[in-house]
């Protein structure tokens, strides 16, 4: 059978700044590794659970599947479930595409998801357009033995990474980092001279720089006042234009970063930009924008690679995202007393949102007594008829008025 080459064992990207970026380089750059730290724990704290999805269409855990112990509790002999998670993302950040072999047991199950490194993976296509894995230049094995996630992805086969797209942002950012470092490092530049305005001997030059030292180093002999022997002057050197513009630029970059990255700044220490009236719609935005994506991204590649055309439908599989949620305990409270309120939860319900165990009779689901629904006619209380006045009677043994 002929293979045709897609992709894999991704290389780095030269660039204008003359800095060539990979995913190793690029983790060098402080805002790339917090970027990448942020996302793959986010995505690795949320468990991944695979649900049933009843005749009514509830969703209820799959404990009894196969895949919930691979997915739940241990992927693999060696990682945890938040260190799978987590190199899952990783991979995916930096190569645009994560790889998992996946192993059966005698009856076609998945008893195990082992992460293989991206640059260690060829991906081949056959001439019917069939996918194919070819894993440390060795055996090819066919597209069901791999569990395959996508990044975005340009012919749809092979992910391309964030980095790869960034190469020339993150390669100015690196250049202007070893700049910075060359310049402290080689340049030496004091912020203070001592100038001579007569000539001096270097043994005088040396006695006035131990001495500015005796006297002025550290923090207790700070803003005393300064007598100068040999008519020497003091001159303090401030940040030129071309500094400035540098601090500038670095700053920027970290912006720009974070923008390719879908991460809002403040997510990465940069709080420049935030305000407190702000910041908790940015972490909304982030949650939506950012983080989902890659949620729906991984769910829909696990339930393709790993569930059969049988359980397709009768199966979800599907990340627990209320973790996030619960780290604001005052506006789950809120939204558990509205749901509850109106009927949508129940109090187990709201419990279990909380992590808490159910309790007896929490199953009921209350509704408001004012409400009816949509389009009932009001009743209305019918008209009742007066009663006809009943005329005095005499009183028993009296005579009728004006006999």
């Amino acid at each position: 059978m002929d293979f045709g080459f897609v992709g894999g064992l991704l290389a780095g990207a030269g660039t204008q700044a003359g800095v060539r970026v990979d995913a190793t380089a690029a983790m060098k750059c402080a805002t790339v590794l917090a970027c990448v730290r942020v996302v793959s724990e986010d995505v690795a704290k949320l468990p991944l659970r695979i649900l049933r999805v009843r005749a009514d269409g509830a969703l209820t855990p799959a404990r009894d599947h196969p895949l919930w112990p691979v997915l739940s509790l241990r992927p693999n002999r060696w990682q945890s479930v938040f260190e799978w998670r987590e190199t899952i993302q990783v991979h995916l950040e930096l190569y645009g595409n994560a790889y998992c072999a996946i192993e059966r047991d005698g009856r076609g199950a998945v008893t195990s998801l082992r992460p293989v490194f991206p640059n260690r993976v060829q991906v081949l296509r056959a001439e019917d357009g069939e996918l194919f894995y070819r894993i440390d230049g060795g055996t090819i094995v066919p597209a069901e033995a791999v569990l395959h996630i996508r990044g975005m992805s340009g012919d749809g086969v092979v992910g391309t990474s964030t980095v790869s797209w960034l190469a020339e942002t993150i390669g100015l950012t690196l250049a202007a980092e070893q700049f910075g470092s060359s310049f402290f490092g080689n340049s030496a530049r004091p912020d203070v001279i001592i100038a001579a305005k007569n000539p001096v001997t270097a043994e005088q030059i040396a006695e006035a720089r131990s001495r500015w030292e005796e006297l002025y180093r550290g923090p207790r002999r700070a803003f005393r006042p300064a007598v100068m022997p040999f008519d020497l002057e003091v001159k303090t050197l401030s940040l030129t234009n071309k500094d400035s513009q540098l601090l500038e630029l670095r700053q920027f970059q970290v912006a720009d970063i974070a923008r390719g990255f879908r991460i809002p700044p403040h997510k990465i220490g940069d709080l420049s930009k935030a305000t407190f009236s702000n910041i908790e719609h940015q972490a909304l935005e982030y949650f939506v924008d950012g983080l989902m994506p890659r949620l729906e991204r991984i769910e829909s590649a696990l339930e393709r690679d790993l569930l059969t055309d049988a359980e397709a439908g009768r199966y979800v599989i599907e990340f627990d995202f209320t973790r996030i949620l619960r780290a604001d305990l005052k506006t789950t409270l809120d939204a558990i007393a509205v749901g509850r309120q109106w009927g949508v939860l129940s109090a187990n319900d709201g419990r279990r949102w909380l992590g808490l165990n159910p309790i007896a009779n929490g199953d009921v689901y209350l509704e408001p007594l004012n409400m009816v629904p949509a389009g009932t006619p009001r009743q209305t209380a019918a008209p009742t008829e007066s009663a006809p006045e009943t005329p005095p009677q005499p009183q028993a043994g009296g005579e009728a008025a004006g006999g």
